[in-house]
């Protein structure tokens, strides 16, 4: 399954992204939620953050309820790309911690989870920066899928744009998705 938000030809080119104001913009694509694999899959997004975010936000995230969710979020405090699957209560999260990523950059995030392997992945830029193992079992069905925000902490807006959105059920190759893959090709 691809989400389908392909707002640009040219990722750099600021005019085709989507702009998230950091306070009550998003975008719902709950109508794709049911059809993301809770077991395994891939969230991939090129994402920029506006330097004056005050607070967290989510770049994507898909859910059933506070004890079962998936999202990969900026954590402004501490000025870091978080990738989090909760499932049945269960968290396990990677982390790339950095100061860089509110220096107006765009970076591309990844993450990919398999029940069957036990673990969940972070990439940034094509990079894997952290695997977790010991992933939770979901409960319940997935009906909420945002960009930009996260619905069940509504201050949670991410500031800063976001290009090349993707959700695949099954696990992607990030590489090919970091190096110039065209979403719409791209399968495992």
């Amino acid at each position: 399954m691809k989400l389908g938000l392909n707002v640009s030809s040219n990722l750099y080119h600021d005019n085709y992204s989507l702009a998230i104001n950091g306070s009550t913009q998003y975008i719902n694509a709950d109508t794709v939620a049911g059809d993301i694999n809770k077991l395994k899959g891939t969230f991939s997004a090129w994402a920029r953050i506006d330097g004056t975010m005050s607070a967290n936000g989510r770049v994507i995230m898909a859910s059933t309820d506070s004890s079962n969710q998936m999202y990969i979020q900026y954590h402004n405090a501490a000025e870091e790309w978080r990738f989090l699957y909760l499932a049945g209560g269960v968290s396990k999260q990677a982390v790339r911690a950095t100061d860089a990523e509110s220096d107006g950059l765009w970076y591309h995030l990844a993450m990919t989870w398999d029940i069957a392997e036990d673990d969940l992945k972070g990439y940034v830029n094509g990079t894997l920066v952290q695997t977790k193992t010991g992933l939770g079992t979901w409960s319940g069905t997935i009906d909420e899928c945002y960009l930009g925000s996260n619905t069940l902490a509504s201050s949670q807006y991410l500031k800063g744009n976001i290009n090349e959105v993707s959700i695949f059920d099954d696990v992607a190759d990030v590489s090919l998705l970091y190096n110039g893959g065209n979403p719409v090709d791209i399968s495992n």
